[in-house]
């Protein structure tokens, strides 16, 4: 899967890659999943800096108690129950940002690599090597997968379980 720190670094690179593997709007796609982690960045910082804020202000109703002045420890108790409140909505929408953006980098392919032929279908693919002669097989041969489950050689079943 892609990530965002590549496609930052390689953003053209990603988006001729895309454009190879046929990828609509690619280089929408990509300067969106820039554009999401940057805001995704950005509410961080912000819940960070609420956070911040609120524990300076926990220090300060600490020394404010202990000097007596209740009614400003109190007035401060309800300035940080606020910033609590907005560092819960800015960590929530950072994670809901980071889920769209994860959503949409699930969809994308893996980049070919620079030497592979553009294509669509399996016969527009390039032979590079053969090795040996291909078996002629009979008209009602059957695949491996097949054969797998007719003798019983590997327990599905089991493995699935087991995992």
């Amino acid at each position: 899967m892609l990530t965002i720190p590549f496609i930052r670094a390689n953003s053209e690179i990603t988006i001729q890659g895309l454009i190879k593997k046929h990828v609509a709007n690619a280089s929408e796609i990509v300067h969106q999943l820039i554009a999401m982690d940057d805001q995704r960045k950005s509410l961080l910082q912000q819940a960070e800096s609420a956070l911040e804020i609120s524990n300076a202000a926990a220090k300060e109703i600490g020394s404010l108690m202990q000097s007596g002045q209740k009614e400003l420890a109190e007035g401060k108790r309800a300035e940080t129950a606020a910033l609590k409140g907005t560092i819960k909505e800015k960590e929530e929408a950072a994670k809901a940002a980071e889920k769209q953006m994860l959503d949409l980098l699930v969809t994308l392919p893996n980049l070919p690599h620079s030497s592979v032929p553009e294509g669509k279908t399996a016969e527009e693919n390039e032979v590079v090597l053969t090795w040996g002669s291909l078996p002629n097989m009979q008209a009602d041969a059957q695949p491996h997968w097949d054969l797998i489950k007719k003798y019983d050689i590997i327990d599905f079943d089991l493995g699935n379980k087991i995992t």
